[in-house]
């Protein structure tokens, strides 16, 4: 038998509440209110309060989408992190400013992240206090974050960003991040949801679901030949051979995984990066071009 508890819990009115994210793991809140703005509540204990308290970091306008990510470190013994990241548009919405913060181990209270980023069309900006990323935000972007990896939907690129995160030492308290970019999906129809979950990116789409495993999309075994379909479309053809597989489902080949892309939905993958946890990953080249 399982006992579920539930408390009504009032939301501050002004601003009002537009959305909210929770993350189960540090018992964080997150809530985008309707100038755009974010609250952010470390360690919340729901159960023992009748109402919010006044948020302990806010996350100034204009912010349009949102996401928490948990960060494992190569070491067991470390203890897991977790990283909120926040979108925005920049320069009129010809890029976008990613800002993080992270939750500090000795305070159970949030701080702004320091990020390393070497990637060419990634930049931390100090004045900004977050990454300068070198694409159009246009009229919306969706943020989805997983364990070390989150990814960016752009409906007007019709792309996603696949991002991978690490802290750079061990330290509870660090505040500096590592920031890669690991692959690009070109997106041929609309995207209407995307989520991550079990190391899978699934994305809902007008004919169905389209699901890919996020490891080779973060560790660069994914390889892109590009060729013209009847339709004009182009697809990915991968590994170097079609794979007759539906959406996304992944398979060894030459001992490598590769991934599927399906003619039908003209779906690019492309990548370039060798995976977050590996140094030599920088030497890669971006995907993308």
């Amino acid at each position: 038998m399982v006992v579920v508890e539930a408390r009504k819990l009032s939301l501050p009115q002004t601003p009002s509440v537009s959305s909210l994210l929770f993350d189960p793991s540090s018992l964080s809140l997150a809530l985008m209110h309707s100038d755009s703005s974010l609250s952010l509540y470390p360690s919340l204990s729901p159960l023992s309060l009748a109402s919010l308290p006044p948020p302990q970091t806010t996350v100034p306008s204009p912010s349009s989408s949102a996401a928490f990510l948990r960060l494992h470190g190569p070491n067991p013994n470390s203890n897991p992190r977790v990283l909120f990241v926040a979108a925005a548009p920049l320069r009129g919405g010809t890029a976008v400013l990613l800002r993080f913060w992270i939750l500090l181990g000795n305070t159970q209270s949030f701080a702004k992240s320091r990020v390393v980023c070497n990637q060419t069309g990634l930049e931390f900006d100090d004045h900004k206090s977050g990454v300068v990323f070198r694409v159009r935000h246009g009229a919306s972007v969706k943020l989805v974050g997983s364990i070390n990896v989150f990814v960016m939907y752009s409906v007007s690129n019709s792309k996603i960003w696949v991002f991978s995160a690490r802290m750079v030492d061990d330290d509870d308290n660090s505040v500096t991040v590592k920031l890669m970019k690991c692959a690009v999906i070109d997106c041929c129809l609309p995207v209407f949801a995307i989520s991550i979950s079990f190391g899978f990116l699934i994305l809902g789409e007008e004919n169905g679901v389209r699901v890919f495993p996020l490891r080779p999309l973060v560790k660069g075994r994914v390889k892109r030949e590009n060729r013209k379909l009847n339709n004009g479309l182009s697809y990915g053809k991968l590994g170097g051979q079609r794979l007759n597989l539906p959406n996304g489902v992944s398979q060894k080949i030459d001992g490598s995984e590769v991934l599927y892309d399906d003619s039908v939905n003209s779906k690019v993958v492309e990548n370039s990066s060798n995976g977050y946890l590996e140094e030599k990953s920088e030497k890669h080249s971006d995907s993308g071009k």
